[in-house]
C-alpha cells in the first residue's frame, strides 16, 4: 500500500470518528453552548443561600476577576459535558429560596442562575433548557467562592457628640451605593419609607445621622457624630444621649450594633446638627449666659459681617455711614442700619467678639435650639 493511500484512509477514518463523536454527543444531550461563556462578558455575580447573602463579585474590581473566571470556567465545562433537559416551566419558590445559588449577570443585560441541585451536581437554566453536571470538584470550587460578608463594625462602643467614629463592613450589595447611619432607641428594626427624604428609615422614631458611600459592596469611612440629624418627617431631630442602636442600612442588609452616646465634653456649637470643629467657633459662658463668636458663626451660616474699627461697630447689612460710633470701651452691633439691643453686652476676648445667641438669631435669620442633654447649641439654617 502506498504512503499516499495510507494517508487518505487515515484521514477518512479520523473524519468518521469525529462525526461519530458529534452524533453520540448530540444523542447524549450535551449542550450546544460549549465555549459560549466568556469572563469579559460577565458584569457581576451575586450569591445567596436562603437569607444568607455572600460578598458579590464585580468585573470592574480587579481583585474579583480571578473568581469570575472560575465561575465562567464552570459554566463552560457544564456546557461541554453536562446533560441537557427541558427546564421546569415554573420554579418552586421555596426550593429556589433555600438552594445555594449564584445570579450571574452579563454585560448585555441577560442573566442566569447557577445553583447546586444535588450534593455533587450543579445546574443552570437557559433558553428553556436545564443543564446539569455532576462533578464534585466543580461543586467544591463553586462553594469556595462563597465568602460571607463582614457586618458593620465601629471602632468603639462609646462616643461623644462631636467625636469621630469609624465604620466599616462588606455587607453592601451594589457596585456603588449609599450607607445610611441612624440612631434608633427602640431597637425596632422595622422599615418605613420617608417621603420627605426618599430614604427607608428603620422606624419613625429613628434619626438619620450620616450618609456614607460604599464601593464594590464594601465601605470604610469616618464621620463626626452630630448633635442632631434628620427625622422621618425631614425635620431636625436631636440625638439622644445614652445607650441606643446605631442602625446601619446598606440597602442590602441592616445591622444594629449598640452604642453609648455621651454628651459633648463641653459646651459645643453646631450648625444643622453638625458640630463646629474649629476651636475659635466654640461658645463661652459669661455671667451665666451663653455667647458665641460672631464672625465665626457668620462664616458657618454663610453670612457676611464687617468690622468698623473707627466706630467700634460690628456691621451686618449696614454701611459705616449708617452707624453711630460706640462709646469708649463698648462695641456696637448694627443690623440693617439699626442698632441691635440686648440685655447682654457683646464682649471681646482674645480679639474675638462674642454676642448672645439671641443676637445671632435676629441678625442672620436662623433658629437656635438648646440641646441640653448633649450640651450643644444648634443653629438651624435653611
Amino acid at each position: 500500500m502506498s504512503a499516499r493511500l495510507r494517508k487518505t484512509i487515515t484521514t477518512f477514518a479520523a473524519g468518521i470518528v469525529l462525526l461519530g463523536g458529534l452524533l453520540i454527543g448530540g444523542a447524549g444531550g450535551a449542550s450546544a453552548e460549549a465555549a459560549e461563556f466568556k469572563a469579559e462578558s460577565v458584569s457581576e455575580i451575586h450569591a445567596s443561600q436562603a437569607d444568607q447573602v455572600y460578598i458579590p463579585l464585580f468585573a470592574s474590581r480587579k481583585e474579583d476577576q480571578a473568581a469570575i473566571a472560575k465561575v465562567v470556567g464552570i459554566l463552560n465545562s457544564m456546557a461541554a459535558k453536562g446533560k441537557v433537559s427541558d427546564a421546569p416551566e415554573t420554579a418552586d419558590p421555596e426550593l429556589s429560596f433555600f438552594r445555594t445559588s449564584m445570579d450571574v449577570t452579563f454585560a448585555d443585560g441577560s442573566s442566569l442562575t447557577l445553583f447546586i441541585s444535588d450534593p455533587d451536581t450543579l445546574a443552570y437554566d437557559r433558553k428553556g433548557k436545564r443543564t446539569e453536571w455532576t462533578d464534585k470538584a466543580a461543586v467544591q470550587t463553586f462553594e469556595s467562592l462563597l465568602v460571607a460578608p463582614e457586618p458593620t463594625r465601629f471602632d468603639r462602643s462609646s462616643v461623644r457628640v462631636g467625636g469621630q467614629l469609624r465604620l466599616r463592613g462588606s455587607d453592601a450589595g451594589t457596585e456603588a451605593g449609599k450607607v445610611y447611619v441612624f440612631q434608633e432607641t427602640s431597637g425596632a428594626g422595622s422599615t418605613v419609607h420617608s417621603a420627605a427624604l426618599n430614604v427607608d428609615f428603620p422606624s419613625k422614631t429613628a434619626v438619620l445621622l450620616y450618609v456614607g458611600e460604599s464601593k464594590y459592596g464594601r465601605y470604610d469611612f469616618t464621620f463626626t457624630l452630630p448633635a442632631a440629624g434628620k427625622g422621618w418627617d425631614g425635620k431636625s431631630k436631636p440625638v439622644s444621649a445614652g445607650k441606643s442602636y446605631l442602625t446601619v442600612s446598606t440597602g442590602w442588609t441592616m445591622s444594629m450594633p449598640q452604642m453609648n452616646v455621651e454628651p459633648a465634653g463641653k459646651l459645643l456649637l453646631a450648625v444643622n446638627g453638625i458640630p463646629a470643629t474649629d476651636a475659635a467657633a466654640q461658645p463661652i459662658v459669661s455671667n451665666d449666659r451663653t455667647l458665641v463668636p460672631l464672625r465665626s458663626v457668620a462664616k458657618l451660616v454663610g453670612r457676611k459681617v464687617e468690622w468698623d474699627a473707627k466706630g467700634r461697630n460690628v456691621l451686618i447689612r449696614t454701611s459705616p455711614s449708617q452707624a453711630n460710633p460706640s462709646p469708649a470701651g463698648r462695641i456696637g452691633i448694627w443690623i440693617d442700619g439699626k442698632a441691635a439691643t440686648s440685655d447682654v453686652e457683646p464682649i471681646v476676648k482674645n480679639g474675638t467678639t462674642y454676642v448672645p445667641v439671641r443676637t445671632v438669631v435676629g441678625a442672620f435669620g436662623v433658629t437656635a435650639e438648646w440641646l441640653t442633654a448633649t450640651q450643644v447649641v444648634n443653629l438651624i439654617v435653611d
